[in-house]
């Protein structure tokens, strides 16, 4: 068929097999397959790094500094200091 769908399997998205073969009628799916599996494990760790994404976004909202390691430094002091240093 085609090195797209290879790189389909290879991301996790296309979990059937016999894609390599002329036809594309010999591509089949399997349920209880490793790439099912695969794919399925892929998913879900997608949508747990974007359910861990929207918490974060909602707990930094409202935020208007950067806190690091508990201290909050203004984005604007930051970078005022940054571009003072390379314009001497």
């Amino acid at each position: 068929m085609g090195p797209i769908l290879v790189i389909a399997q290879l991301f996790g998205i296309l979990p059937v097999s016999g894609i390599l073969m002329p036809s594309p009628l010999q591509i089949k799916f399997v349920k209880f397959s490793v790439r099912t599996i695969y794919s399925v494990f892929i998913s879900g760790m997608v949508l747990f790094m974007a359910m861990l994404s929207i918490i974060h976004m909602i707990k930094t909202l409202n935020s208007t500094t950067f806190e690091v390691q508990g201290k909050q430094i203004s984005i604007y002091r930051t970078l005022r200091r940054i571009y003072s240093e390379n314009n001497i």
